[in-house]
């Protein structure tokens, strides 16, 4: 079981180790007994639907697409390529090919050794996590034309934006920030 813990960019203050296990149900339970100790989320399969909710004092975790379709047993047509999905080769061979080939797996590898950028690679959060901040920012946007509170209380809310933007889509680069802080 592999497990890395920390905040994104900050690769010398994570927390990983490598853990062989004999029993994959074993190896199961426990990674579900960590995740709702770090998160405070009952640990859900990747076949049904996410409903994780950011508990205080807690980790929450980011949906990040890392190349491969673990929830299909491989790649997928996006990530397959419409080179590899059009050619004559078996599809194994192709996949396979595209595997070998592709820069997705210099890019895993490279994450996996810790050298990955120093902000979330945007490009690979998935659909169902950029819902989720859509979400906040949506309410964001309702609860700010409904609020007529000045002073430490209208500080507040925007105080409670920025914290729960950050903990969706932590980022140190300033473009960025700048959009959050308006």
């Amino acid at each position: 079981m592999y497990y890395k813990r920390g905040r994104i960019g900050d690769e010398a203050g994570a927390e990983e180790k490598l853990d062989e296990w004999e029993n994959v149900d074993n190896a199961i339970k426990e990674f579900a007994k960590q995740f709702q100790g770090l998160t405070g989320n009952e640990f859900e399969t990747w076949e049904r639907e996410k409903k994780i909710e950011k508990q205080q004092h807690k980790l929450f975790p980011i949906d990040i697409d890392d190349g491969v379709e673990v929830r299909h047993g491989g790649l997928g047509l996006r990530q397959l390529g419409i080179a590899a999905a059009h050619c004559k080769l078996d599809s194994e061979v192709a996949n396979f090919m595209k595997v070998l080939c592709g820069q997705e797996i210099y890019r895993y590898a490279l994450m996996e050794m810790g050298l990955d950028f120093p902000d979330l690679p945007l490009g690979m959060v998935t659909d169902f996590h950029l819902k989720r901040c859509e979400k906040v920012l949506l309410d964001f946007v309702n609860r700010l034309q409904s609020n007529k509170e000045t002073g430490q209380k209208g500080e507040s809310l925007w105080s409670d934006f920025s914290q729960r933007m950050f903990t969706l889509m932590p980022s140190t680069d300033l473009m960025f920030s700048g959009i959050l802080v308006i």
